[in-house]
């Protein structure tokens, strides 16, 4: 009797986890930037993740990002830059709208997870820089939109 409820209760454990182990993308849209130079943007995407962990695939995420593209501003477009945080106490969207200076202050060293970089030159891949791993480049991601 006892095993039956100490197996029924793992299962449910493990049941609740995987329902709320799909993370959740909030973007940050009163903090995107663009910058105008050289006859082009560089355009910058920062998103917060809710429920975060090492299963998120963050390069199907980008990747879903770069395919809702408008492609006709993308062409006016040199850089995309999408930057993931991890969801804390100080990189929220509530926080962050009262005090937009933490993401630089705070959240660049403390939540930041990756940074995706798409180049025009390069419009078929992008780039990623794992800041959970201290900031390692990894090679570049093959963008298929179909």
């Amino acid at each position: 009797m006892i095993r039956t409820i100490y197996f029924i209760s793992i299962i449910g454990i493990i049941g609740c986890n995987s329902e709320s182990s799909k993370a959740k993308v909030f973007p940050v849209t009163f903090l995107t930037d663009s910058l105008v130079n050289d006859g082009g943007k560089n355009f910058t995407k920062i998103y917060i993740i809710h429920g975060y962990n090492n299963n998120t695939n963050l390069d199907s995420i980008a990747i879903d990002d770069m395919c809702r593209q408008d492609k006709t501003k993308s062409k006016k477009i040199l850089r995309y830059n999408l930057k993931y945080y991890k969801l804390s106490k100080k990189t929220n969207l509530n926080y962050l709208y009262k005090w937009p200076k933490t993401l630089d202050r705070y959240s660049e060293s403390a939540d930041k997870i990756a940074q995706f970089t798409w180049r025009s030159y390069d419009s078929d891949f992008m780039t990623r820089i794992d800041y959970m791993n201290s900031g390692k480049s990894t090679n570049p991601i093959l963008i298929n939109c179909n």
